[in-house]
């Protein structure tokens, strides 16, 4: 399905530049520039849940990237705890077998990764820490060293407009480091002058490489996506030429399968 992006988002039209996907066919997977996915030292990634495929190919191309992982609803206690819970339930005896194998093999992948050199804490990204369940996104970016080469990866449901101040304070402090931000924004037409100012904020300092709409959401009443990915890169610049008809290309899939993805089509 076509969409035509009204003039409002114009300054999202991403630069032309060699792209792949990094991670599964589904939500967790997303597209960045190919040069990105090489070479990174650190991967700030906030959203897990129960799909860390970006991760685990970010850290097949890039073998010495640390990766920092952030997210209240994931880790091995998590899904173990699905895992009783299902034992408990009165689901059908084929569901519920399926759902035990599903949570005990998330259980085992999920240590297995998450172990030595990637650190996973099982916390929220706040503005300002209130409770030992959360962490600052001051504090988190403190543990990796501003000199160096770092991707960030961001789903966290919409409280990345809470957070966006200090997102773009830290990409201001480490410009020269900073190879890419993959970004799902949500409830885009409730947020929308928060959406574009931290979009252009952002672009002081990346381009746009890529947007992508998470079928998932639907559309706003002004025409544009309710959710949508969008990746940054320090990669490419503005003498690259815009990319204004059907930017997915043949690297995005739908997020939910069941329905056509969307084609965007900017109008500048």
């Amino acid at each position: 399905m076509q969409l035509k992006i009204p003039n409002t988002y114009a300054h999202l039209a991403p630069l032309e530049c060699s792209l792949t996907r990094v991670g599964g066919l589904g939500d967790g997977g997303y597209v960045i520039p190919t040069e990105d996915k090489y070479g990174i030292e650190v991967l700030f990634s906030v959203g897990i849940s129960d799909d860390w495929s970006f991760e685990q190919e970010i850290a097949k191309h890039s073998p010495r990237c640390t990766i920092y992982g952030y997210d209240r609803t994931s880790g091995s206690a998590v899904f173990s705890y699905y895992f009783l819970r299902e034992i408990l339930s009165n689901q059908r005896i084929a569901k519920k077998l399926r759902l035990l194998k599903k949570w005990m093999l998330l259980t085992f992948a999920f240590a297995f990764f998450w172990n030595g050199r990637h650190k996973f804490y099982r916390k929220w990204i706040v503005l300002e820490k209130k409770n030992e369940k959360e962490i600052s996104v001051t504090e988190a970016f403190n543990k990796i060293s501003t000199d160096k080469k770092i991707g960030i990866k961001i789903d966290i449901e919409g409280n990345e407009y809470e957070i966006g101040d200090k997102l773009v304070d830290q990409i201001k402090k480490r410009t020269s480091n900073i190879r890419f931000i993959v970004i799902e924004f949500h409830n885009v037409s409730k947020n929308r002058d928060r959406f574009l100012s931290l979009t252009k904020s952002i672009q002081s300092y990346l381009s746009v490489a890529h947007v992508h709409a998470n079928n998932f959401g639907g559309i706003g009443p002004d025409g544009f996506p309710e959710v949508i990915e969008i990746t940054f890169s320090s990669a490419i610049t503005l003498r690259e030429s815009k990319v204004l008809q059907n930017p997915n290309g043949s690297f995005d899939k739908p997020c939910n399968p069941l329905l056509d993805d969307l084609d965007l089509i900017f109008l500048v």
